[in-house]
């Protein structure tokens, strides 16, 4: 019998196994692409919980924000699960679709440990005696012990947040889709925002108690500063009081004008730190209190103020609190208008034009002035304690406000003081990785013209070798101040050789340490520029003189940055900025123009723009303490080196 067996060739055999391969990979990446399709939308719905939870704390309520980012913590885990399963986890090795795949995966585990970080903190907060509304200051006094309940959970939140954050920027950032790669770098900041949001809290509510005297009374020197007459830190201090706190209770002394202060000479009171000596004892910093400001690290400030007070006065200090009108604002904002003499009722809309102007005008007598307007703002700050109210508005009022630098706080308890640092609230120089950038002035005319001075600052970065950037500086100071109508007080001369409007400034450029000056120019006068350091800053600093009526001034600078650069793991090239700004009445207009290195492009510009000739460009508006960064990738012009790079990265 013949038997009817057909017998298959090789290549019939082979062609079999490829179709059998081919199906069983289809029903894998099939499989797969409807796990990742459900993962996808539990992700979305993750992502709009999280912000919805977001918006009802900010409108106080905690309980559903609470089960709304418990929900959020659940589809971030289901979606996890799904992006694990197996036939997911083979696909995750797939090139090119492979990628996209481990950042959502990436994406699951982060969000996971995030919202549940965040779910703890509210859980936290909800345990507390009536939720939030416990840390509503309350018949005068600001509560400590759910200041201290928070602490440990904020801390945690700290750690899972800044977790998150690694496990996301760890996955890959290229050959991403388009909507998929803007996700991943949002998240990232967002995530990294909330972690230092988290540290900051966990520092304040560890360090506040003690500061608002829980373990015993504690008496601070608490001076109003005026942007109108600047100073390093933001203004001219020209009231004080004593300030007592006990168990979060606040009691103002009567408000003094400091010039009635004892003025010492130069030498006799010791400086916080040399550097402060050298750049500032001409202007007696350390024995005249109105001008222990002159520098912008109000560290440095505070440790003088507190010296000279214990020198002058017997009585060492805990600490030092500076407030300007900016504050006062906010807390017309919660409390509403209150009532000051020969103004009426004020409110929050006008106040800052009534301390920093319209006063000088009204009320002749500078002491009584002074003593009045310190007065208005223990009373708005005395008033705002009393009426307790939505917490979460005014704690985010005064957050802002310390993170800007209209509050600034200084504590003599070494920890304390690292805590405030550690939350922003200390008004410190800082001193970040990369490029640092800070323009300060102090009023040397003795008037308050700079309430109509205009700023406006051009930094232009370009890479050159080694770690090095060559950055230029221009300056325009543009002086608004009438030549006549204001009182002296307000417009001058109040100094031999100036006229009425004119604006007597003391400049100063802060760099990075180690920033070698090159050129400076000028408009106007003198082009000389000193150059000196500050707590490892590099400083340049010059004087001039420019008149009111709408004249401009323009000092340009060029100078060469030491590593403000580097080059990382992913042979990425990031440049970093810190711009710390200087309060003032008028708001500093940036403008930051950063040039790709040669052979270089912009890969990831952060929160700047791609100009139309390749430079990333970031302009208004900036924060007190902005950190700019921009990634670049080589621009390697050969299609298939860069497909060699890219499957090498697979």
């Amino acid at each position: 019998m013949v038997s009817s067996r057909t017998t298959h060739t090789p290549a019939q055999r082979s062609r079999r196994w490829l179709l059998l391969f081919l199906a069983v990979l289809v029903l894998l990446l099939g499989t797969a692409a409807v796990g990742i399709g459900i993962a996808g939308t539990q992700l979305l719905a993750a992502r709009d919980r999280v912000d919805a939870a977001v918006t009802m704390l900010r409108q106080g309520d905690l309980a559903s924000a609470t089960t709304t980012l418990d929900q959020a913590a659940v589809d971030f885990s289901s979606a996890n699960r799904r992006l694990r399963a197996p036939w997911t986890r083979a696909v995750a090795h797939v090139p090119l679709l492979g990628r996209n795949v481990r950042v959502l995966q990436a994406v699951a585990v982060g969000g996971a440990r995030a919202t549940r970080a965040g779910y703890d903190v509210l859980d936290a907060a909800a345990r507390l005696p009536g939720g939030l509304s416990a840390l509503t200051p309350r018949g005068g006094a600001v509560p400590i012990a759910p200041l201290r309940q928070l602490a440990a959970p904020l801390a945690t939140a700290a750690t899972e947040l800044t977790a998150a954050e690694a496990v996301i920027a760890a996955s890959p950032r290229e050959a991403l889709i388009g909507p998929l790669a803007e996700a991943r770098m949002t998240l990232v900041q967002r995530l990294s925002d909330a972690a230092k949001t988290a540290r900051a809290g966990a520092a304040l509510t560890r360090a506040l108690p003690d500061f608002l005297g829980a373990d015993g009374s504690r008496r601070y020197f608490f001076a109003a500063q005026n942007p109108a007459e600047l100073r390093g830190t933001g203004g001219f201090l020209g009231a004080y009081a004593i300030l007592t706190v006990e168990r979060g209770r606040l009691h103002f002394g009567r408000f003094k004008a400091t010039s009635d202060l004892p003025r010492l000479p130069a030498g006799r009171v010791p400086a916080p730190n040399p550097d402060f000596a050298s750049r500032y004892d001409r202007y007696a910093s350390t024995g005249d209190f109105r001008n222990s400001n002159f520098t912008p690290d109000f560290p440095s400030a505070a440790a003088a103020i507190e010296r000279l007070w214990e020198t002058t006065a017997g009585e060492r200090l805990d600490g030092t609190v500076v407030a300007d009108p900016f504050v006062l604002q906010a807390l017309l904002r919660v409390t509403g208008p209150q009532q000051v003499p020969a103004f009426g009722r004020v409110g929050a809309n006008r106040v800052v034009d009534v301390v920093t102007n319209e006063a000088y005008a009204r009320l002749t007598d500078s002491d009584a002035r002074k003593a009045l307007l310190g007065a208005v703002a223990a009373s708005a700050l005395q008033d705002f304690l009393d009426r307790g109210g939505d917490p979460t508005s005014g704690m985010a009022a005064l957050a802002t406000l310390a993170g800007e630098g209209h509050l600034l706080l200084h504590a003599a308890d070494p920890s304390t003081q690292e805590a405030f640092e550690a939350a922003g609230v200390a008004g410190h120089l800082l001193d970040p990785r990369g490029d640092y950038l800070s323009v300060v002035v102090n009023n040397l005319a003795m008037n308050k013209v700079d309430y109509y001075v205009h700023r406006n600052v051009h930094y232009k970065v370009a890479m050159g070798e080694g770690g090095q950037a060559r950055g230029s500086l221009r300056l325009r100071l543009t002086n608004d101040a009438p030549l006549q109508g204001p009182p002296k007080y307000i417009i001058g001369p109040n100094v031999e050789g100036l006229e009425a409007g004119d604006s007597r400034f003391l400049l100063s450029v802060f760099t990075r340490g180690g920033t070698r000056l090159d050129a400076s120019r000028r408009r106007e006068g003198d082009t000389r520029f000193t150059t000196g350091t500050e707590l490892g800053h590099a400083v340049y600093s010059t004087t001039g003189v420019l008149p009111g009526a709408g004249a401009r001034e323009v000092l340009e600078l060029d100078w060469a940055v030491p590593q403000a650069w580097t080059v990382e793991g992913d042979n990425r090239l990031t440049y970093r900025l810190r711009v710390q700004d200087q309060p003032t009445i008028r708001p500093t207009r940036y403008r930051i123009d950063v040039a790709a290195p040669q052979g270089w492009r912009v890969a990831d510009a952060g929160a700047g723009r791609v100009a139309h000739n390749g430079h990333v460009v970031w302009s208004d508006p900036f924060g007190r303490t902005s950190e700019l960064v921009v990634h670049f990738e080589p621009e390697d012009q050969s299609t298939w080196a860069r497909l060699r790079r890219f499957l090498t990265s697979l």
